[in-house]
């Protein structure tokens, strides 16, 4: 027989097919049976008796998804930050659900593979490991989503924050001799780093004091 899976607590509509090939024939008894108890039956007039068996499941949604980083500790909405060229590793646990869901990473929309799945207690535990995190992981949306019903899902969003390497350090000097006794603005420029740069100044093996520092 046919399976028909619906929500719990939800309506489910049964189709009986009782037609024939026979152009004459016509339904004389329609009798429906839960786990083989009659539980409603409709008379109709000269035919003869035909049956059909199916099964109707319960579909028990799973709960929201939680996702906890490497140290076991829950990420409520941002992660990080992370070390530019480190690695991302969080966990998304996903607790009952009848059939068990399926789970699915996505970054930005998109379907991740770096997944390995195991499950105990009823609970799926879907770990995504990101190798080399870079620019292109700035403030990127992962979303663990899981289902088990035919566009039905939930899902959480997690946002990754990175700190960010300089791009560019220059200084800018116009190279000339300098003369004793006399002062000089050398000026040093980090871009693009996140959070700003700290810049120092050496002559040598010594760390020179005394400098100013401007974010822009």
């Amino acid at each position: 027989g046919e399976v028909l899976r619906v929500l719990v607590n939800s309506t489910a509509q049964i189709k009986c097919d009782v037609g024939s090939s026979l152009p004459d024939d016509k339904v004389l008894l329609v009798v429906w049976y839960k786990n083989n108890l009659p539980i409603y039956r409709g008379d109709f007039k000269l035919s003869q008796k035909r049956k059909s068996n199916g099964n109707l499941e319960g579909v028990v949604p799973p709960k929201q998804p939680l996702i906890f980083n490497e140290r076991r500790m829950r990420i409520e909405s941002r992660a990080g930050p992370y070390e530019e060229g480190g690695n991302l590793e969080v966990t998304c646990v996903v607790q009952e659900g009848r059939p068990p869901p399926t789970v699915t990473w996505l970054m930005n929309g998109q379907i991740q593979n770096s997944v390995v799945d195991y499950s105990y207690d009823n609970t799926i535990n879907s770990k995504l490991v990101v190798r080399n995190l870079s620019r292109i992981h700035q403030h990127a949306v992962y979303t663990c989503q899981a289902s088990n019903f035919h566009k039905k899902y939930v899902s959480t969003n997690i946002t990754i924050e990175l700190y960010l390497r300089p791009l560019l350090v220059e200084i800018s000097f116009n190279n000339q001799p300098m003369s004793a006794d006399r002062k000089y603005e050398i000026e040093c420029q980090a871009i693009g780093s996140r959070p700003p740069a700290k810049i120092t100044w050496w002559m040598g093996n010594i760390e020179l004091h005394g400098h100013s520092q401007k974010v822009s």
